[in-house]
């Protein structure tokens, strides 16, 4: 798989110049049933971090996505991006501030071909109207063009080329998440929600996609938050980490002080 440096090029900018992408997370709680998902859960990320979430299975991660990404609105706190509260936002609307996920399971359209699933992504940074698309003005055939090139370089980069006119739904688990990484750098994050990103791949493919992450995020400044069952693949990259377990945070710090935690050490006994 090539590395993000081949292509310096990749996200010349269609978003406005906003280069602050701060996420803080205050008192939140997320009931369910008579219990809680997430109990009294506090998180303050920088822009350009690599954040990684940790937990066992049921530990609340993808809840706290959830929330972040609109879905569901009902929790007690605040989420703050760049210190505005953005709970009761719609998901789509906090898609369009840059805050773009993936998911533990597939969500490309499986009938529709890997090209057909990049190039929707990128529907959002049309600007022209129908007129212009039925004339094809210069500024429409500029737009293709971008649009275009953006995509065919994140196809090669995730080394999709030789399925890219093949259903999306054909794909084996570990180039279906491979797609949908691609998919949500086309639409240029400021914030990088990756939920069990690595799941299905081979490790040949998790260290590749690892460092596409990890030069991403060094040359374009991109705030990555990768939440993993496993804290080994996520940890490594990262700049900080926390530690859920059953919607409780038992720790957050740098990736040392985190592995070396002893609450942590409890649910992840330190190998050898």
């Amino acid at each position: 798989m090539k590395s993000f440096q081949n292509h310096p090029g990749l996200f010349a900018p269609s978003r406005p110049k906003e280069t602050q992408a701060e996420l803080t997370v205050k008192n939140l709680s997320l009931r369910w049933g008579r219990g809680f998902a997430l109990n009294n859960i506090d998180l303050s990320i920088k822009t350009g971090e690599i954040f990684a979430l940790i937990g066992p299975k049921g530990a609340g991660k993808t809840s706290l996505f959830n929330c972040i990404t609109g879905s569901p609105a009902l929790y007690e706190g605040s989420i703050l991006f760049n210190d505005e509260d953005i709970r009761g936002r719609k998901p789509h609307h906090i898609a369009r501030l840059g805050i773009i996920r993936t998911f533990q399971g597939s969500h490309v359209f499986p009938e529709m071909t890997v090209l057909s699933n990049m190039l929707l992504a990128r529907h959002s940074f049309y600007g022209h109207n129908v007129f212009s698309a039925v004339l094809f003005s210069s500024r429409v055939r500029r737009e293709e063009a971008h649009n275009r090139g953006m995509v065919e370089l994140l196809i090669d980069m995730f080394q999709l080329q030789h399925a890219r006119k093949s259903p999306a739904g054909e794909l084996p688990c570990g180039m279906s998440k491979r797609l949908e990484i691609a998919r949500a750098l086309a639409m240029e994050p400021r914030i990088l929600i990756l939920d069990d990103p690595f799941t299905g791949m081979t490790q040949a493919e998790t260290d590749d996609v690892k460092r596409i992450l990890y030069d991403l995020n060094k040359l374009k400044n991109i705030t990555i938050i990768i939440a993993e069952d496993d804290m080994s693949d996520a940890i490594a990259i990262s700049d900080r980490a926390a530690v859920l377990d059953f919607g409780v945070k038992l720790a957050e710090g740098s990736p040392d002080f985190v592995e070396n935690h002893p609450k942590v050490i409890k649910i992840y006994p330190l190998k050898g």
